[in-house]
């Protein structure tokens, strides 16, 4: 089996390398030169390790398509030959792409655009341009993160009318991060659905629900007790979340996506009675323990993926190709 991380470190070895010798045909010493890179070899693998070219199609860091059998590659260059030639129609949305782009997460350049333009509209600007508490958090998001924040948009259509809500969030738990503002979007969206779900339990009209809705997102968005009412039961699991990032162990990114994933799937991964934020990380690390990962690179060559899936569970852990820092990046309950 390809040791990914291995051949990733010596990759990157070569093209630093690489970089260092063009920096001294421009005038550089070598030690100049090496200097100049290792003042943020992160910055490095950022910007300069090369995506390879897929016919014009898509981009992909050598070694994940590296680390594909021959049959998958070869799809890959048929499928994108075919789109070049007009013989195969690829759905922006990705609802219908070929299972091996599917399988490794794989998106076309021009789906990265689409994704990021429907976004940039459900905010009323350019993504990019998109301020949290005065700071741009979207300014140099990720392809990966795109699809994250579009998944998370797009594949709930009630869920569109919540921008504002989930603007209004994070700006009030000080989000900094994509990550972070996804985790607090996702928590406010379900729980003002539950409190509508509640409202308008003895009735079936669907325009009594809806009325109750656009009153909930109201009352959210102009009364300040309402706001801080949400916000004082989220800051309380992100709190007790805080205090156990401290033990041993691994660890999601960040108290908010740990006290995010908590309420979404403590329940199903353990017993409800004992479902507390504790038990919760402790059963992800054991499930972790007891397990062999499949482990893939992500397209851009940034992250590797681990996935431990065993006895109808699932924990994500994402690794720092830079750095080889491992967070939890979730833990939940998968159909039998």
């Amino acid at each position: 089996m390809l040791d990914i991380r291995t051949s990733l470190n010596d990759y990157n070895r070569r093209e630093i390398n690489n970089l260092s010798r063009t920096l001294e045909n421009v005038g550089l010493t070598e030690a100049e030169a090496h200097d100049w890179i290792g003042k943020d070899e992160s910055l490095f693998h950022r910007q300069f390790v090369s995506l390879y070219d897929v016919n014009g199609q898509l981009k992909i860091h050598p070694l994940a398509l590296f680390a594909l059998n021959k049959k998958e590659k070869n799809d890959i260059e048929e499928i994108t030959k075919k789109i070049n030639n007009g013989d195969l129609s690829i759905s922006l949305s990705v609802k219908n792409n070929p299972a091996i782009l599917k399988k490794y997460e794989i998106q076309l350049d021009r789906q990265i655009i689409f994704k990021e333009n429907k976004l940039s509209e459900l905010f009323g600007k350019n993504l990019r341009d998109v301020k949290i508490n005065g700071k741009a958090i979207f300014a140099n998001i990720k392809p990966f993160e795109i699809k994250r924040m579009y998944d998370l948009f797009m594949n709930n259509s009630k869920i569109k009318n919540y921008v504002q809500v989930m603007e209004k969030f994070a700006q009030l738990n000080k989000v900094e991060n994509v990550s972070d503002f996804c985790a607090c979007g996702e928590y406010i969206y379900r729980e003002l659905s539950k409190s509508i779900k509640e409202a308008t339990k003895s009735s079936q009209c669907q325009a009594d629900i809806q009325l109750k809705e656009k009153e909930t997102l109201n009352e959210f968005i102009c009364e300040n007790t309402v706001r801080d009412m949400f916000k004082d039961r989220f800051t309380t699991v992100v709190d007790n979340c805080i205090h156990l990032m401290t033990t041993k162990g691994l660890h999601f990114s960040s108290p908010m996506t740990y006290a995010n994933h908590y309420v979404k799937h403590a329940v199903e991964t353990c017993c409800p009675e004992t479902a507390t934020e504790e038990t919760y990380l402790r059963l992800a690390n054991k499930h972790v323990s007891e397990g062999q990962a499949d482990v893939t690179l992500t397209q851009d060559g940034t992250f590797l993926k681990h996935k431990y899936q065993h006895d109808n569970k699932l924990v994500i852990l994402v690794e720092d190709v830079n750095t080889g820092k491992k967070n939890i990046a979730t833990f939940f309950k998968t159909k039998n």
